[in-house]
């Protein structure tokens, strides 16, 4: 009873423009940003653990300084190829998909957006030296996550 008040009120607060981008007549308008992001927090610690996970294994595996470039870029490759097949399992098991794909797109953006402060305030030598982790960590996961995401769509969409 007291929330349906609050909701009566909220667009004529002075929040009420940004509050009527997502609720109308006291009711949520569209919960794909609010799931997306959840699921990107989600997602976030599925990459994180499956990083830390390999991290043991990769560390046995390749040399400290290699100057081999496929067992450089091989390991984290896999890891994000597996993590996001197991990212894209709640495709099979929800029927709006666009919640799905707004998290990868959320990964996507929190990639530009932590590239960009690196670019902005670091030098030109610190930036070299991190930006081989951000792409790592970071971008291979969100074209990965894209990618699987949309494979997975387009295989259910065609199996009807």
């Amino acid at each position: 009873m007291h929330s349906a008040r609050i909701a009566e009120h909220l667009p004529q607060c002075r929040t009420g423009f940004a509050m009527s981008l997502f609720i109308k007549d006291g009711k949520i308008k569209s919960t794909v940003l609010l799931n997306g992001f959840m699921f990107s927090m989600a997602f976030t610690a599925v990459y994180i653990l499956a990083f830390i996970a390999a991290a043991a294994a990769l560390e046995k595996i390749i040399p400290e300084a290699t100057p081999n470039l496929l067992l450089v870029w091989l390991p984290p490759v896999l890891i994000s190829l597996i993590a996001s097949v197991i990212c894209a399992l709640p495709l099979f098991f929800i029927s709006h998909h666009e919640n799905v794909i707004a998290a990868f797109i959320f990964i996507a953006v929190y990639a530009v957006f932590i590239i960009a402060a690196l670019l902005l305030k670091y030098d030109s030598e610190s930036r070299l030296l991190l930006i081989q982790p951000l792409i790592f960590y970071f971008a291979l996961p969100a074209v990965f996550g894209n990618l699987v995401c949309h494979t997975v769509i387009r295989l259910k969409d065609s199996e009807k």
